[in-house]
């Protein structure tokens, strides 16, 4: 999340957009590691559509977004 946080703040835009972009791109970043579990575990086994669902949705939510609400009210971040 640092790395997010660190690239945000060098496109020098106000604290709340920076905010907003990086929230946006954490829960990006989260949805496509739970996309790429989904694509190695579905190699291996038979899953469907609802599965895809939950490895992108679980990660996105609550590691993404909970998770980057948390690191931003630590680095006290207008949100």
């Amino acid at each position: 999340m640092q790395i997010i946080w660190d690239f945000t703040g060098r496109m020098r835009f106000p604290a709340r957009i920076r905010t907003r972009m990086f929230l946006f791109l954490n829960i990006s970043a989260f949805l496509m590691m739970g996309l790429l579990a989904w694509l190695l575990i579905e190699t291996v086994t038979d899953l469907n559509l609802h599965w895809l669902i939950c490895f992108l949705g679980y990660p996105g939510y609550f590691i993404g977004y909970i998770g980057g609400l948390f690191f931003v009210m630590k680095k006290d971040a207008p949100l």
